[in-house]
Parts: structure tokens; C-alpha cells; sequence
């Protein structure tokens, strides 16, 4: 049995238990259950009532099986329960930087997993079976606005089933190693996500659109709510089938594999929304009188789907350094992300049509903004993996070429828009280079240290408004880099210590660019972590400490109504942690 407990600044705390049988009554069968639980408080508060934000509580519940019945046959499973609740998002203005929302906003999760491993071994072959299930039920409430008014609300709730298979045989003949495979996959969403304007957003979204100055008959919404009412069924599935073949000649290794994919993605509809405005006479602006009450109904449903399919290729060389010091390797691979369907722009596309019912022209045409193309690319890459001085130096080094056709994209369209889409951005290039290395030394020392570099570009880009040909891609950071530092001692002869141990490491991030405009961006940004720990007779125990220099930064960037919103990185933090294991007979 394994305990671990944790508490720390802003309330965090987490708790784990283990408990681990073999035996029993039935040869060779084993089981694990693993109970996890965290919550904290949330670093940030919400200046429009000063409550806390990122709140948050989590558990989970593990349960695990395996069991040999025969040499060469092997069953594993784990099924796990889990359970999320999230209240409020760090998400502020990029001109404030200051959180500040009227509106609830809450995000609950219940899921559950099951997979199925089967190992069977016959006749110099290696077959095994990966058979899962899933099920999600969420429920979200969320600000969208994220403003200290009564602009728009969404409500998302969606129950989600998938069952997904994967098949595998495995060989080797000489020096000829190979596999095989058959994958298939099953889901089926179901979605309600309405979107609720406020007085506020009814004035600002509709009304002023409608009266506009020195208008002699201007109108007013009847009802200060109007919800946009918008339900969603999205099946989808596909199927996978593989085969790969390596081929060893002396230090040399050639790799060739082959797959096909083919998947299909629906989506089933229904918008609708009712509300009545009056007409007003203001030939007298002194004296304005109700002139006509107009009612609108809309209710729209359509029915559409997409089929893809895709060969993707693969090719890789290796050679095997002497002495076991490591290989050198070169591969050129096809990637594929396969297209689908937005579902957020649905509210902007039905206040269009309720607009449209007005006299006022239409922007948006649903097959159009909600769907997106798969994703295509090539990768080329070379590098090596180095083992020196029997194992105590290891170190990695790649290049990277990547060129993508059609990458999918997460945008927010220009205007008063609610909702974000993903979109395809006609071709980008990235490149970069990646190096680690670590190095044990006999004393205790230990020391880590990697970096990544990419520079992801738009080749062609132009969204209809601008050309973005030669902007970074948003999101893709141009730098990422590690260094540790750890040193950890035994004890002998110490009847409550057996030894302890120190660890410091910082981790930098950056730039990164988070429009396609490029003039959102994130800086080069670095958090420095420190953990100290000694191992005591009967437990561990751990101090630790994050983000040491309360460094500010950002991790995301979205746009809502034509506002630009960041979400705030955690502050400092520290505490401490305990460990204990036990056994029983």
C-alpha cells in the first residue's frame, strides 16, 4: 500500500492511495485500485465581487487487473471513474489585465473508461487486442463575454459515448521484423449549447445596429433575454489499416510502413430562438409612441456530413554506433488530421438570421463557417541518440522539417462575433531543432538540461482581410528550455534517516505569438522550481516550491465580441508532501 499526501499555498492540497494484491486464490492474477484526490483555491480573484477564480476539486478512482492464465496469454484492465469541478477562469482583458466578470462561470466533468488488453502468443507470432470504452457527461457555464456586464452567457452540456479497437500482430523472421494492424473507432455526441443575451447585449449586438442616428422608427426588444437555442448530434467514425516492416542489415535498420485511414464525421442540428420587438414612432422624439410589435420565430435544422480518407506513408534509416554508444537516424513520415465541424458559431449564425428577419443583411452561411478540411503535412527529420561513459552521459539531438497543407487552426472572426472557430491556413512551414542531454555522476550529482527551437511561419495565409504570408504561426512558442540540477545522498547507520536529497530546475517558454496578426505575444519567460526532500524511516518527506521568482505570464489568448482576453499563469507556491508505503503478509 502506497499513501501520499500534499498541502501547499492557496489552499492546493492532493491525497493518493494505492493498494496492491497478487495471488489470491487464482495463479498469477493481480489487482490495484489507486484513489486520487486534489483541490486548491485558485491564485487569482475576480475584482467584481472578489471572489476566487480557478477553484477547483478533482478525484478519481483506478481500478486495475491482470492476470496469466496460460504462459503465453496475458488479460489486462483498468477501468477509472473520475469526477471534475472547476468554478471561474483566470481569463483577463489584455488591456487590463485584471480579472473582472459578472457572470457565473463553472465547468463539471464526470467520465468513465474502461480498456480491455489481451496478449496472446502463437506459433513465433505476437497478437494482442486494445478494446476501450468511454463515456462523458460535462456541464458548463461560462461568462463568454468575460466583462463586468450583461452581454451573453453559454451553456454547454454534452453526453458523449466512444468505443474505439485496435488489432496488432507482430513477427520476426531472421533479420526481418514486422507488424500489422486493424483499427476502428465509434462516437456519438449529443450537445445542448445555448447562448443567453443580456440586456446589455441586446442593446450593443442588436438594437444598435437597427437605430442607427436621426432613425425615425427605431425599435426595442420586448423581452431584455433572448436565448439562442442551439442542439447538436455529432456521429462519427472510421477505421485504420496498418502494416510496417524492418529490415536489419548489419549496423543498418530500414523501416517501411503503410497505413490508410478513412473516417466519416456528421453532424445533426437544430437552432431556434423566438422573441417580439415593438416599432416605435419618433417623428416626435419627445413623444414616442409604439408603432408595430413584429414576432420572430426561427427554427432551423440540417443535416450534414464528410467523409475522408488519407495513405500515409512512412520511411526510416537507422545505424547502430559500435560499442552500444547509440544510433543515428533519419525519417521522412505523412501526417493527416482528419476535418470536421465546428459547433460555437452556431449562435453568431442564428443572431444573423434573427437579424436578417429584420432587413438587415445576412454574414454567415452555415455549410460555410462550420466546417474545416483535414490537415496534411510531411515531416523530415534527422538526429541521434548518444550513450556514453557506460550510461552516465545520455543525449539526444533532431532537426525537424515539417510543411503543412491546410492546417487546422483555432481563429476568432473579426466583429462582434461570440464564438471561435477552427479554419484552414493554407500552407506553413516549421522547423526547428531539439537537444537533451543528462549526466550521473558517482557522487549523487545529477544534471539535465534540453532546448527546442521551432520557427513556425505561414507560407500562404490570407483570411479574406489580411495576408498573413510570413507571420508566426500562434500558439507554436520559438524556444523551450529545461535545466536541473539534483543532488541526493544515502545515510547508513541512522536509525530514522536514510538518506535525502536536493533538486533545483528553471524552465523557460517563449516567444510566442497568439494571433495570426502577430501583435499579441508572450515573451521569453522563465519559473524557477526547488524541491527538497529526505527519506525517512517510516515516510518521505518533500518540500517544495514553484514559480520561486513570481514570474507573470500568460498561457492562453482568446478573442470574444472584438475584446482580447489572456489567462493568467499561477504565482508562487510552495509546500509539502509526504509519502509512506506499506506491506502486509
Amino acid at each position: 500500500m502506497r499513501l501520499a499526501a500534499t498541502y501547499g499555498t492557496q489552499n492546493t492540497w492532493k491525497a493518493s492511495a494505492g493498494i496492491y494484491w497478487s495471488g489470491f486464490r487464482i495463479k498469477d492474477l493481480g489487482m490495484s485500485l489507486n484513489i486520487y484526490a486534489t483541490g486548491t483555491d485558485g491564485f487569482y480573484r475576480n475584482t467584481y465581487n472578489n471572489s476566487r477564480v480557478g477553484r477547483e476539486n478533482q478525484w478519481s478512482l483506478r481500478w486495475k487487473t491482470a492476470w496469466r492464465p496460460a504462459q503465453n496469454v496475458i488479460f489486462e484492465n483498468a477501468a477509472t471513474l473520475s469526477n471534475t469541478r472547476q468554478h471561474g477562469y483566470a481569463y483577463a482583458p489584455v488591456s487590463t489585465r485584471q480579472v473582472n466578470y459578472n457572470d457565473t462561470c463553472y465547468y463539471r466533468r464526470l467520465s468513465f473508461t474502461d480498456g480491455l488488453t489481451v496478449k496472446h502468443s502463437w506459433a513465433g507470432i505476437d497478437f494482442s487486442s486494445i478494446i476501450s470504452f468511454q463515456y462523458l457527461n460535462d456541464d458548463m457555464t461560462l461568462d463568454q463575454d468575460f466583462l463586468p456586464v450583461d452581454y451573453f452567457t453559454l451553456g454547454q452540456r454534452r453526453h458523449e459515448w466512444a468505443l474505439t479497437a485496435d488489432f496488432v500482430a507482430r513477427g520476426k523472421r531472421g533479420c526481418w521484423s514486422w507488424l500489422a494492424g486493424l483499427f476502428g473507432m465509434g462516437r456519438r455526441t449529443e450537445m445542448n449549447a445555448p447562448v443567453t443575451f443580456g440586456d446589455y447585449g441586446i442593446t450593443r449586438l442588436i438594437e444598435d445596429h437597427v437605430n442607427q442616428p436621426g432613425t425615425k422608427y427605431p425599435i426595442r426588444w420586448d423581452d431584455r433575454s433572448l436565448l439562442l437555442g442551439s442542439r447538436f448530434t455529432l456521429p462519427q467514425g472510421g477505421f485504420s489499416i496498418y502494416h510496417e516492416s524492418e529490415v536489419a542489415l548489419g549496423n543498418w535498420d530500414l523501416t517501411l510502413g503503410l497505413r490508410f485511414d478513412w473516417e466519416r464525421a456528421r453532424i445533426r442540428y437544430r437552432s431556434t430562438t423566438g422573441a417580439t420587438y415593438t416599432i416605435y414612432d419618433a417623428t416626435d422624439p419627445a413623444d414616442m409612441k409604439p408603432y408595430f410589435t413584429q414576432n420572430i420565430e426561427i427554427d432551423e435544422r440540417g443535416d450534414l456530413h464528410k467523409s475522408f480518407s488519407q495513405l500515409l506513408p512512412k520511411l526510416s534509416v537507422s545505424y547502430r554506433l559500435p560499442a552500444s554508444t547509440g544510433n543515428i537516424y533519419a525519417s521522412v513520415t505523412r501526417g493527416y488530421k482528419a476535418g470536421g465541424y465546428n459547433t460555437q458559431m452556431f449562435s453568431d449564425v442564428l443572431q444573423q438570421k434573427l437579424m436578417e428577419q429584420m432587413g438587415l443583411s445576412m454574414l454567415y452561411d452555415v455549410d460555410d463557417i462550420i466546417s474545416y478540411d483535414p490537415e496534411k503535412d510531411w515531416n523530415f527529420e534527422a538526429g541521434a541518440h548518444l550513450n556514453l561513459l557506460d550510461g552516465r552521459i545520455r543525449a539526444d539531438a533532431s532537426v525537424f522539417w515539417i510543411e503543412c497543407t491546410d492546417q487546422q487552426l483555432t481563429v476568432f472572426p473579426a466583429g462582434t462575433t461570440t464564438g471561435r472557430i477552427m479554419t484552414n491556413a493554407g500552407k506553413t512551414r516549421s522547423r526547428g531543432v531539439e537537444l537533451s542531454a543528462s549526466w550521473m555522476a558517482d557522487c549523487g550529482l545529477s544534471l539535465r538540461a534540453s532546448w527546442g527551437m521551432t520557427d513556425a511561419r505561414f507560407r500562404s495565409y490570407n483570411d479574406g482581410r489580411n495576408d498573413y504570408a510570413g507571420n508566426h504561426v500562434p500558439y507554436a512558442p520559438a524556444n523551450t528550455l529545461f535545466f536541473g540540477a539534483g543532488w541526493s545522498q544515502p545515510v547508513d547507520g541512522c536509525s530514522w534517516l536514510k538518506g535525502y536529497g536536493l533538486e533545483i530546475n528553471t524552465r523557460g517558454i517563449g516567444k510566442i505569438w497568439w494571433n495570426e496578426a502577430n501583435t499579441v505575444t508572450q515573451p521569453l519567460y522563465f519559473t524557477l522550481s526547488a524541491r527538497a526532500r529526505a527519506h525517512l524511516k517510516p515516510c518521505t518527506v518533500e518540500f517544495w516550491a514553484d514559480n520561486i521568482t513570481g514570474t507573470q505570464y500568460d498561457t492562453f489568448y482568446f478573442v470574444s465580441i472584438g475584446n482580447a482576453f489572456l489567462q493568467r499563469g499561477p504565482k508562487f507556491s510552495c509546500g509539502i508532501t509526504l509519502k509512506r508505503s506499506f506491506t502486509f503478509d
